[in-house]
């Protein structure tokens, strides 16, 4: 067997969205993988096989390829690339990346060319086929689910994707189609690339007359499989590539292939005499008699048992979460934009006032303005009716919650307004309904971020195209692994650590409020103003937004891992723990 320039190499594949984020945006980058590259030299990595990163939609995580000349924005420039290429050599690393040839996505210019002039030269760049009997050209299943034919609207033509409807095959029987991705596989060669792994390459021939095949699901399709193992031809298209590719060094193509071909190559290797010894764990020798051929096996260990979750009542399906939260978080938007025009109202004569004009029925006429202020700070109340819910609950819980803060601040400016009507010869200075009314606005608002953050990180658990990464909090540390988690969903509705503090605080915040009003009041001899300098104190010691401060952050970070492809939950370090 002939030794190729990358045999005994170690290569390390990347993912790039989770490898390492370089520019602080969330996502894994090329920046991140640059940072990196020490690293890998330690580890003795020789090859670094990327996925891919080229321009896409990102329908099926960049399998899905609009230009094959660019790098996706979200993953940098070729600018950036470029210095990879170069880094990476200064350390003696390969680098290889992902391909598909086999199809590209429908942002494509040639499939929107094709789309354009069904019948025209870009059209036979693809697999574009009349119907048959009033429906789809052949009984094919998808890898993907569904039939592997969409319809090209405007015609009676159908369009052959064996994957998403947005991956249509490309034509391998077009030789200029094909003479267009060689050129771009010998650019990005002659760029510095060390080679490719071709994704799905086993598909790329067709069976141009698409025959029918035995129905094998209740769907009354047939997998596409089965087309693809009957039809000859793959070997010489591959070999046509091959060709194709610079005779040295010659670069290396990983191909999917199917179980037979493989099998040849185990089979060939077989034939071939034991090679030299290898270096480390990979080593390989010859066989001599006073070698144990088979060691004894050691005692298996018995398997820990996995702590049981204790779960919020029966958990609900994620995509069920998934919209439940979607829903709540839209059902939040209009009656937060209300409460803000409500909350306006009263600053705009206030601020008339500053400059020095008078209002006619407001200025001077402290029941009037009184009046006002309690009319917008109960409407705002009723569209808050969700914080006064939670503050009340939390309440009944023993615990203090920065929406218990923002409804005691309203509760107390309404009692204030109220005491302002009663005792008119009370301070003339105004009370602070306006500041109580920006309180349950913000305790709104955050109330709707953490709705949309549970909403992002439920629906990127709730993916069923491609299993996500799920991180959990177990007593032996963070779980991480694929699919779906058992308790997922009650370690994502815990409290975190900056709740916990929250909680711990909060009383006394509260009580030191009441402490410096009492102060600045009755220790002052002017009892009266006892509500109005508590809500002072309140709506300034405690900042009005302070429950925006909870969920904005939650919402970003959940955010920046769906886009990365990840859900999250259960943030608790061990310090924290007491706490819980």
């Amino acid at each position: 067997m002939e030794r190729k320039w990358w045999h005994e190499k170690i290569a390390y594949q990347i993912y790039p969205k989770s490898f390492n984020d370089g520019n602080g945006d969330g996502i894994g980058d090329l920046r991140g993988i640059i940072e990196k590259l020490d690293y890998l030299k330690e580890l003795g990595i020789d090859i670094v096989w990327i996925s891919p990163i080229y321009q896409s939609p990102f329908v099926d995580q960049g399998y899905d390829i609009s230009d094959y000349y660019k790098i996706a924005p979200e993953f940098g420039t070729m600018e950036e690339f470029d210095e990879l290429l170069a880094e990476a050599k200064k350390r003696g690393i390969e680098i290889v990346m992902d391909l598909v040839i086999n199809h590209c996505s429908d942002q494509h210019e040639w499939f929107q060319k094709a789309l354009a002039d069904p019948y025209g030269e870009y059209a036979d760049y693809f697999y574009f086929e009349k119907g048959r009997d009033g429906g789809a050209p052949s009984n094919y299943r998808s890898y993907f689910g569904g039939s592997v034919w969409e319809p090209v609207p405007g015609t009676d033509l159908y369009y052959l994707h064996l994957f998403a409807k947005e991956q249509p095959d490309l034509n391998w029987n077009n030789p200029k189609m094909k003479e267009e991705l060689f050129a771009m596989i010998r650019w990005w060669l002659e760029k510095g690339v060390a080679g490719f792994r071709i994704d799905a390459i086993i598909n790329i021939k067709k069976d141009p007359n698409f025959p029918d095949f035995p129905a094998d699901g209740p769907d009354g399709l047939a997998s596409c499989t089965k087309m693809v193992e009957e039809v000859e031809g793959v070997g010489e298209l591959l070999e046509e590539l091959r060709q194709d590719l610079p005779p040295s060094p010659h670069p290396i193509t990983l191909e999917d292939v199917v179980g037979s071909t493989v099998d040849a190559v185990m089979e060939e290797e077989a034939q071939e005499p034991l090679l030299r010894p290898r270096r480390g764990l990979f080593s390989r020798k010859r066989l001599v008699e006073t070698e144990e051929l088979y060691a004894p096996p050691e005692p298996e260990e018995a398997p820990e048992e996995i702590p049981e979750i204790d779960t919020i009542g029966p958990e609900p399906e994620l995509a069920e979460a998934a919209a439940d939260y979607r829903a709540e978080a839209k059902r939040r938007k209009h009656p937060i934009l209300a409460a803000v025009l409500i909350s306006l109202l009263p600053v705009i004569p206030m601020e008339i006032e500053a400059y020095g004009y008078e209002i006619r029925y407001w200025t001077g006429d402290a029941a009037v303005q009184s009046g006002v202020l309690l009319a917008c700070l109960a409407a705002v109340a009723v569209l808050a009716r969700q914080v006064f819910a939670k503050a009340f609950g939390s309440l009944l819980q023993k615990r203090c919650t920065s929406e218990l803060l923002a409804v005691v601040s309203a509760v107390v400016m309404a009692a204030d307004c109220v005491a302002r009507l009663v005792l008119p010869e009370r301070s003339a200075v105004p009370c602070y309904a306006p500041v109580g009314c920006l309180a349950l606005v913000f305790a709104m608002w955050g109330g709707a971020r953490e709705s949309r953050g549970l909403w992002d990180t439920f629906r990127m658990a709730a993916t069923d195209d491609e299993p996500p990464y799920l991180v959990t909090e177990t007593e032996k540390g963070a779980c991480k692994q694929a699919g779906s988690v058992p308790g997922f969903y009650t370690t994502a509705l815990r409290e975190n650590t900056a709740a916990v503090w929250q909680n711990a605080l909060m009383p006394v915040v509260l009580m030191a409020s009441i402490v410096f009003a009492g102060l600045s009041s009755l220790g002052q001899e002017r009892g009266d103003d006892f509500l109005l300098n508590w809500s002072a104190i309140l709506g300034a010691g405690t900042t009005f937004a302070l429950p925006l401060c909870w969920g904005m952050p939650f919402s970003r970070l959940a955010r920046h891992f769906h886009k990365a492809g990840c859900a999250v939950a259960g943030w608790w370090p061990d310090w924290a723990a007491g706490w819980r």
